[in-house]
């Protein structure tokens, strides 16, 4: 008898459908952080990281959003660096209140593109979405994200791109994504590197002009 042919590995639900299902979850205009981490369930780490990543790549009416969301992003990955089950957050974020609305207009606004990225997304070599890369990845996120953190112009934006194509991988389990992103990581910390040592010995030799003639 012929053999009978493999089945495929499922595709994962679409980015656009696991958000939108998040903050469908429950009732009223507001949602607080802690009903959206338990709503997002076992994709918790990539959909969280993706959700706080999003504002570092559209422009917003705010000053300082790198280190707004970039702090909470470097808690998460921490978490996923050491192997939580599922992402921790302290009892003061968790409570913290966003209009439900708002995010989802925020996901209104990039649903063209990411539908676009969902065709290409599929599970692919796996093995670069185990339990042991998953703390490698944890890491290296939470190293892009404290960076991401500091005062260096245009530093979020660069390093925000890395860490949008890890995260979508997290999500639809696709290797190619999360390589993708870890190449990309490397080059943004090393243009944010020089960026910044720029800066440092700018202002040192300014100073150094300014008091020592």
């Amino acid at each position: 008898m012929p053999d009978e042919p493999r089945a495929l590995p499922a595709k994962p639900p679409g980015i656009v459908s696991v958000l939108r299902e998040a903050l469908l979850q429950g009732h009223g205009p507001r949602m607080s952080v802690g009903e959206l981490v338990q709503a997002l369930g076992p994709r918790g780490y990539g959909a969280m990281i993706l959700v706080l990543d999003l504002p570092n790549l559209i422009p917003l009416p705010i000053p300082g959003p790198s280190a707004l969301f970039g702090l909470p992003m470097a808690l998460l990955a921490i978490q996923m660096a050491f192997g939580a089950e599922a992402p921790w957050l302290p009892q003061g974020i968790r409570r913290r209140m966003f209009n439900r609305a708002h995010l989802m207009s925020l996901c209104a606004r990039i649903e063209p593109f990411l539908r676009h990225v969902e065709r290409v997304l599929r599970p692919r070599w796996s093995g670069f979405s185990g339990r042991l890369a998953d703390r490698f990845l944890g890491a290296f996120i939470a190293l892009l994200a404290a960076v991401m953190s500091l005062p260096i112009p245009f530093g979020n934006l660069i390093l925000a791109v890395p860490i949008g194509f890890v995260a979508l991988g997290l999500i639809a389990r696709d290797g190619v994504a999360i390589l993708g992103g870890l190449v990309f990581g490397v080059i943004a910390l090393i243009v944010n590197v020089l960026i910044g040592s720029s800066l440092i010995l700018g202002g040192v030799y300014a100073l150094h002009r300014f008091f020592g003639g």
